[in-house]
Order: structure tokens, then C-alpha cells, then sequence
């Protein structure tokens, strides 16, 4: 055995000291789907060294008593006022901000399971969770350790494509030539009118005072309906740096969808794309892999989530969701993982807004996670009829609740584009709904 391979044994058995329960036949829960893939010799969502990507959860934070209180103690004075102030909206007067969700993962528990081999991913407060990409012998290691209390999947999804409504034009939608407002809507105008904006907007409320956070696969913020928004924060959690538009090895059409959701949100070019949220701010999360063989994996997406809601977001808008590997009884708002962090989020004090997905004509056929959320408002995609569209998934959650909770127009929406500064087009999906 070499110095290398030696180590982690090493480590192993100075935390069977540390941990006498790793020494008996105790053993963390390992979730079905996990179980199955552990069984299948050729997992589709396999890495090519055999690895998965799995979700390990803690039994606690490590933390007891004046300790415990302590720590509280400083993640409540660490928050910024403005968020401070969003969570108070949340709270009775004079009640804690935060909870043992806002203190960071145990460091110990971390490089117990480090110390198997398996490679730390992203980590998740709000869940008392981490993500690891571990081997089959690895997992099951982790799964004795005892400060663990269940290992599982993370979840992953490829956007479908969703198909063209019969009888409708992908050309850019043409240009209102007059308009009855004091803002020009341009190509944005139909869909305005579709849920009466116009009337709030000549009120005088628009997206001013207003911080959005856009959780997509990344963004062009130098096209001219885009290159007025304040940008607060932004992060890429796909690259690990700052920059949220291409770079690198991204594929050209990366920033192509994030690009497209911020402007049906907050676009401002009178004439051309006037949005509903115009004057709002922007906290902008590139959560998504969008290379071919790379399926989206929920972990960025919760990772973005709580640093979009610790830089002082609002308001979320994510046009994304989850079904792989799940079943339909697990949306019933409170199985997936997006669905639990969204639903944390909003209890503090954000507005989580999720598609409902483009699913209505394929075999799942339903919602998808996070739209099952208790607390997130789901986005249906209607028409400019204001039928549903044939991709548009329908509901209700798995428990019998309604959703969609809202719907709005999804077919041929008015968008800018990705590929340059200064053009328009159209795109279609509960993806486009949803920020709408």
C-alpha cells in the first residue's frame, strides 16, 4: 500500500478512536435512489472514474449549549442590515433573525468525510449538508460515519427543448408602432398588457428600491436593455470566480438563457423591451453547467440560493427545476432538496418564484422540483390567448395542492439576445413566465 492510499486509512481509524460508534454496525440512512445507483453498473450520471456525486447530511452542527448560543449570537450580528431587515419581516418584534441553519457546517465532520477520499463539492448551512464526489467503496464509509445522518443523490436535469406552439413565428416579434402608455413597451407590450403592468406601472410602481436575484446558467450584462441594471453581486458557481458571462471552456451559448430570463424581468429599452421590473437591481448566481454532457446539478443551485439571500436579494427568479431520479410522490413539498431550500429561503424573507416546468406532453407529465415548494410561487406558460401551452406542466403537487399558483405568457416572449448588444428576439417556455 503507498504512502497516498495509506493516509486515508490512517485518518479512518484515529476517527474510529475519536467516534466509538464508527466502530459498530451503525449506519446512516442510504436514500433508494442512492441504493440503486450504488446496484447499477453502469449509472447513466456516473463520472467516467465511477464517482458520484452525493449529498451527505450531519447529524448537527457541533454545537451545544453556551457554545451554540455564542455562535448565533455572531452570525446574527454578521448580517447586513438589509438583510437583517427582510428577515424582521419574517419574525415577531424582537425575535432571534437567525437559526442553527445559518451557522456553518461542523469543520471536523467535513474532513471526516475528506478524510474516505471523497472530494468536497459545496456546502449547504441551511440543509446541514455537503456535497461530495465519492467512489462506491467511499460512500459506503461515509455512510458509517456517525456524526452522518443519511447520504443521497444529488439530482440533475437537463433543460428540454421545448417546441414551438403550431401556427406561431420564431421571427422577433414586431414593434407596437403607437402605444397607449407613458412607457413604450416595444416588442414587451402584448404580454404587459396580458396581466395589466401598464396600470402599475402609470401608478408609479416599477422595480426601483428593488434587489433581484437571477439564478441561470449566466449573463450578458452589455446589452443595451441590460447595461443600466445595478449588478450588486455576482458569482459563477460553475467556474468558482466572479465572472458571470462566458469564459474559458464555457460553450458560446452559456450566458444565452440567463441572458434572456434577466431581460423578460428587469429589461429597460423603451421602444424595444420595456420589462416589469425595470429600475430594480441585480444579484446575479451563474448556477448552471450548460456543456452538453454535463446534466445541471441541484447542489449549485442551492449553493447560489443562500449566497443570493446573504447578499440582501428580495426576490428570486430561478427558471429551473429537478426530476431526474425522483419520483412523482416525491413532489409533494417536502422530499427534493431545491424544494426544501427554496421554501428555508422564503421563510427568510424572500420571494422565491420557480417555473413549473416544460414537462405537460413528456412522460413525467407533472410539475418539477422546486415548484412543488409549500411557500414558492410556481409559473405556469400561457399563450397570448391566455390558453396553457401544450408544454406547460400541470399540476397539482403530488399532496393535492394547487399548482402552478400563477401563469403568464410563455409562448414567443419577447427577449434580447445573447449574441449581441443591441438585437431582439423571442423564446418560449415556463422559463420565460416565470421571470415574466
Amino acid at each position: 500500500m503507498s504512502y497516498r492510499q495509506l493516509v486515508p486509512v490512517l485518518l479512518l481509524t484515529l476517527l474510529a478512536g475519536l467516534f466509538p460508534l464508527l466502530a459498530t454496525d451503525a449506519q446512516a440512512e442510504m436514500t433508494p435512489a442512492l441504493q440503486r445507483a450504488l446496484e447499477t453498473s453502469d449509472f447513466p450520471w456516473a463520472a467516467k472514474d465511477g464517482t458520484l456525486t452525493v449529498w451527505v447530511y450531519f447529524q448537527d452542527k457541533g454545537l451545544e449549549g453556551a457554545q451554540l448560543q455564542r455562535a448565533l449570537d455572531e452570525a446574527e450580528a454578521g448580517l447586513t442590515d438589509k438583510v437583517a431587515w427582510r428577515r424582521g419581516k419574517m419574525k415577531p418584534a424582537g425575535a432571534r433573525l437567525v437559526d442553527e441553519g445559518d451557522l456553518d457546517l461542523h469543520a471536523p465532520y467535513l474532513s471526516a468525510v475528506e478524510a474516505t477520499g471523497a472530494v468536497l463539492r459545496r456546502e449547504s448551512r441551511w440543509l446541514n449538508a455537503a456535497s461530495f464526489q465519492a467512489s462506491p467503496m467511499q460512500i459506503r464509509q461515509i455512510s458509517q460515519l456517525p456524526m452522518v445522518d443519511r447520504v443521497d443523490l444529488v439530482a440533475k436535469f437537463r433543460r428540454p427543448d421545448v417546441p414551438v406552439e403550431a401556427g406561431e413565428s420564431l421571427d422577433p416579434a414586431d414593434k407596437s408602432e403607437t402605444s397607449r402608455w407613458t412607457i413604450d413597451y416595444g416588442a414587451n407590450q402584448a404580454a404587459m398588457e396580458q396581466f395589466n403592468v401598464p396600470q402599475v406601472h402609470e401608478m408609479g410602481y416599477t422595480g426601483q428600491g428593488v434587489v433581484i436575484g437571477m439564478l441561470d446558467s449566466g449573463f450578458r450584462t452589455t446589452h443595451e436593455a441590460l447595461n443600466s441594471i445595478p449588478v450588486l453581486a455576482a458569482y459563477d458557481f460553475v467556474n468558482d470566480d466572479n465572472n458571470v458571462d462566458n469564459e474559458g471552456d464555457d460553450p458560446s451559448n452559456a450566458n444565452d438563457h440567463g441572458t434572456k430570463t434577466m431581460s423578460t424581468a428587469m429589461g429597460n429599452m423603451p421602444g424595444e423591451l420595456v420589462a416589469p421590473a425595470f429600475g430594480a437591481s441585480a444579484i446575479l448566481a451563474k448556477t448552471e453547467d450548460v456543456a452538453d454532457e454535463v446534466p445541471i446539478e441541484e447542489d449549485q443551485w442551492v449553493a447560489g440560493l443562500e449566497w443570493v439571500e446573504a447578499q440582501g436579494a428580495d426576490i428570486v427568479s430561478s427558471s429551473l427545476g429537478y426530476s431526474d431520479w425522483y419520483t412523482w410522490a416525491d413532489m409533494d413539498g417536502a422530499t427534493a432538496v431545491t424544494t426544501l431550500a427554496g421554501d428555508l429561503a422564503v421563510l427568510r424573507g424572500l420571494v422565491v418564484v420557480n417555473s413549473a416546468g416544460n414537462e405537460r406532453d413528456d412522460a413525467w407529465g407533472h410539475i418539477i422540483a422546486p415548484a412543488d415548494g409549500f411557500h414558492i410561487i410556481s409559473v405556469g406558460a400561457v399563450t397570448s390567448s391566455g390558453t396553457y401551452t401544450s408544454f406547460s406542466s400541470p399540476g397539482p403537487s403530488y399532496d393535492g395542492r394547487i399548482k402552478p399558483d400563477v401563469a403568464a405568457l410563455g409562448s414567443q416572449n419577447a427577449v434580447v439576445s445573447s449574441t449581441s448588444n443591441t438585437d431582439y428576439t423571442t423564446a418560449s417556455g415556463t422559463s420565460f413566465s416565470c421571470p415574466l
